[in-house]
């Protein structure tokens, strides 16, 4: 019993792309020559929280509890967590790549827009999280 139970919490359980001590994945087209970033880091600087999400395959909003906060507190260091009290806080660096690709502590995202304080992050699997900046986190 235990082990199923172990087992059907592994099964639900997301991971991240990176651990520490390993190279991130990268995602999408490996032959196509990679473009530039559009963006940099100290455009991100501040509060974020994701006030839509939508599925990538056909674009309908997504019910969610487990608002995405990001807090870009200077040009390298990066603090994630979830609205959710009881989430684990992670700390790390924040990067930019090319295609726009955003490192986020473990996590990785393309940066589809960023204007007017609202910015639009595609996970790469299965949604599509928009954020706005804010002076303050809501739970």
């Amino acid at each position: 019993m235990c082990v199923a139970l172990l087992f059907a919490f592994c099964v639900q359980s997301n991971a991240q792309y990176k651990r520490r001590g390993e190279t991130l994945q990268t995602r999408g087209n490996k032959t196509a020559k990679p473009k530039k970033p559009d963006y940099t880091i100290a455009q991100f600087k501040g509060k974020w929280q994701e006030f839509e999400r939508r599925n990538r395959a056909d674009s309908s909003i997504v019910s969610f509890n487990d608002s995405i906060q990001l807090y870009f507190i200077d040009t390298i260091k990066v603090r994630t967590r979830t609205s959710i009290m009881t989430s684990l806080t992670m700390d790390g660096e924040a990067e930019i790549g090319n295609d726009n690709l955003l490192t986020v502590a473990a996590d990785e995202y393309t940066v589809k827009s960023l204007k007017d304080g609202e910015l639009v992050l595609d996970d790469g699997e299965k949604f599509i999280h928009r954020m706005r900046k804010l002076d303050t986190f809501w739970y």
